[in-house]
Protein backbone atom coordinates (compact mmCIF):
# COMPACT_ATOMS: atom_id res chain seq x y z
CA UNK A 1 0.00 0.00 0.00
CA UNK A 2 2.17 2.93 1.39
CA UNK A 3 5.73 1.33 -0.68
CA UNK A 4 3.34 1.50 -4.03
CA UNK A 5 2.71 5.39 -3.46
CA UNK A 6 6.14 5.88 -5.15
CA UNK A 7 5.59 4.48 -7.70
CA UNK A 8 1.95 6.01 -8.55
CA UNK A 9 3.70 9.67 -7.55
CA UNK A 10 7.49 9.34 -8.77
CA UNK A 11 7.46 13.16 -8.94
CA UNK A 12 6.35 13.61 -5.83
CA UNK A 13 7.94 10.93 -3.48
CA UNK A 14 11.69 10.47 -3.01
CA UNK A 15 11.88 7.77 -0.47
CA UNK A 16 9.65 5.37 1.51
CA UNK A 17 11.29 4.18 4.74
CA UNK A 18 8.97 1.64 7.39
CA UNK A 19 10.75 2.38 10.34
CA UNK A 20 8.77 -0.18 11.96
CA UNK A 21 5.79 -2.54 11.18
CA UNK A 22 4.60 -5.09 13.83
CA UNK A 23 1.50 -7.05 13.90
CA UNK A 24 -0.03 -9.34 16.18
CA UNK A 25 -3.37 -10.71 16.51
CA UNK A 26 -5.89 -7.80 14.97
CA UNK A 27 -3.44 -4.78 16.16
CA UNK A 28 -0.83 -3.05 14.67
CA UNK A 29 2.06 -0.78 14.95
CA UNK A 30 3.52 1.46 11.97
CA UNK A 31 6.24 3.93 11.59
CA UNK A 32 7.09 4.96 8.85
CA UNK A 33 8.46 8.48 7.15
CA UNK A 34 8.05 9.52 3.62
CA UNK A 35 10.19 12.20 1.96
CA UNK A 36 8.97 14.27 -0.53
CA UNK A 37 10.99 15.64 -3.75
CA UNK A 38 11.04 19.10 -2.02
CA UNK A 39 12.84 18.07 1.00
CA UNK A 40 10.04 17.80 3.09
CA UNK A 41 9.12 14.56 5.30
CA UNK A 42 5.97 13.19 6.29
CA UNK A 43 6.38 11.31 9.71
CA UNK A 44 3.68 8.31 10.24
CA UNK A 45 2.48 6.80 13.40
CA UNK A 46 -0.21 4.43 13.25
CA UNK A 47 -1.44 2.37 15.99
CA UNK A 48 -4.36 -0.17 16.24
CA UNK A 49 -4.77 -1.94 19.44
CA UNK A 50 -6.12 -4.90 20.77
CA UNK A 51 -9.76 -3.38 21.55
CA UNK A 52 -10.18 -1.79 18.34
CA UNK A 53 -9.08 1.95 19.10
CA UNK A 54 -6.80 3.49 16.92
CA UNK A 55 -4.20 6.20 17.93
CA UNK A 56 -2.39 8.14 14.64
CA UNK A 57 -0.55 11.01 13.86
CA UNK A 58 0.87 12.20 10.42
CA UNK A 59 3.18 14.96 10.40
CA UNK A 60 4.39 16.95 7.91
CA UNK A 61 7.78 19.15 8.29
CA UNK A 62 9.87 21.14 5.77
CA UNK A 63 13.66 20.14 5.27
CA UNK A 64 14.33 23.02 8.16
CA UNK A 65 12.40 20.69 10.53
CA UNK A 66 9.85 23.55 10.95
CA UNK A 67 6.16 22.07 10.98
CA UNK A 68 4.13 22.78 7.66
CA UNK A 69 1.03 20.16 9.01
CA UNK A 70 -0.11 17.60 11.33
CA UNK A 71 -3.18 15.19 11.60
CA UNK A 72 -3.81 13.60 14.38
CA UNK A 73 -6.62 11.75 16.83
CA UNK A 74 -4.88 13.14 20.38
CA UNK A 75 -7.43 14.59 22.62
CA UNK A 76 -6.23 18.02 22.94
CA UNK A 77 -9.07 19.13 25.28
CA UNK A 78 -10.26 17.74 28.63
CA UNK A 79 -13.69 17.66 27.18
CA UNK A 80 -14.73 14.94 24.40
CA UNK A 81 -15.09 15.74 21.53
CA UNK A 82 -16.90 13.78 18.53
CA UNK A 83 -14.11 12.86 15.38
CA UNK A 84 -11.21 13.55 17.08
CA UNK A 85 -9.59 14.70 13.87
CA UNK A 86 -7.09 17.49 14.74
CA UNK A 87 -5.43 19.45 11.92
CA UNK A 88 -2.13 21.64 12.93
CA UNK A 89 -0.85 24.14 10.80
CA UNK A 90 2.45 25.84 11.52
CA UNK A 91 2.05 26.94 14.99
CA UNK A 92 -2.09 26.86 14.58
CA UNK A 93 -4.48 23.77 15.81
Amino acid sequence: MLLNIKRAFPKLVREVNVVRFREEHRSYEWVAEVLLSNSSVLHIKDYLFLDGSRKYAYHWQAADGSMIARWDNAVHWPEPVSGLLFNHFGRKI
